[in-house]
């Protein structure tokens, strides 16, 4: 492989405005594939032809429902870092932004030390994500050696993995649930996201609501801080739902609601929250 394949590639987008984010520095990366995009449909248009494993956006002047763009291209390409570059008025937006999926914001103007400082960083991240990767398919092909069940359920796992389906794996206690659930988690696009893990049958029903949508500072006795829920933990990832069977029938209808939906509202909160979370579900029933 030549060493120019071997280069990270960056985008800056909208090139009309990221030219001017930098503190009069030159920006230099040696070691990079840097592409200037004309426009955020550019952008995305280059995204679509390639690997881009950092994507500068400058939010400037940008419309706000056009932020919600670092959503489409997590989902389109996860493992995508995204930095937003903004104004020191666009910091609610940036914010967002963040929970959405992207990985940093700058506040412009933007020294060019700032930027080859995230890109370390992130570098890094990327590497140790590839060696575990790597790590964990080595484990994987150790398995599908094994018996002819496990062939058999470890090959519906993958199949699963790339797919947005919501996921019920059924079994004994200890029959290793979480196990294939993470296995489905990490061979998916969701893989950069967190896997949260809630042991359904361990929640009190009357804490279960707060426990997955969170709540807001007063809303009940003790209730001495804002709070966010499982599922927004899980945002642009899964959420394991271990013997889901234990759910009360209130819970079990507050739940569905939210599978049907994707929306939710914290408690003692009146605005509707959306995630984008995967639903992994394990019952012994």
């Amino acid at each position: 492989m030549s060493d120019d394949q071997n280069l990270k590639t960056i985008v800056f987008a909208p090139i009309a405005e990221t030219k001017h984010s930098f503190a009069g520095d030159e920006l230099n990366l040696p070691g990079f594939n840097t592409v200037n995009a004309l426009s955020v449909t550019n952008a995305l248009s280059i995204l679509e032809k390639q690997v881009v494993d950092f994507f500068f956006l400058d939010i400037e002047s940008m419309p706000r429902q056009e932020i919600d763009i670092v959503n489409y291209i997590k989902s389109k390409s996860p493992r995508t870092e995204i930095i937003i570059l903004c104004s020191i008025n666009e910091l609610e937006e940036a914010t967002r932004a963040l929970r959405n999926g992207a990985s940093f914001y700058l506040v412009k103007p933007v020294k060019a030390g700032d930027i080859r400082t995230i890109l370390k960083k992130l570098s890094v991240k990327a590497d140790h994500r590839e060696e575990y990767i790597m790590l964990e398919q080595r484990i994987l092909s150790d398995l599908m050696s094994g018996s002819a069940a496990m062939q058999k359920i470890l090959k519906l796992a993958v199949k699963i993995a790339p797919t947005t389906s919501n996921v019920l794996i059924g079994g004994e206690s200890g029959a290793g649930k979480e196990f294939f659930a993470k296995i489905i988690h990490r061979m998916s696009k969701r893989i950069d996201g967190n896997f949260v893990p809630i042991n359904c049958g361990a929640i009190p029903d009357a804490l279960f609501e707060s426990e997955l949508f969170g709540h807001k500072k007063g809303s009940f006795t003790g209730a001495d801080r804002d709070k966010p829920g499982l599922v927004e933990d899980a945002h642009l990832g899964t959420l394991f739902l271990d013997e889901v069977g234990e759910l009360s029938p209130s819970a079990q209808v507050k739940l569905l609601r939210f599978l049907q939906e994707r929306t939710f509202r914290r408690i003692g909160e009146t605005v509707q929250r959306t995630v984008n979370v995967r639903i992994i579900a394990a019952s012994n029933s």
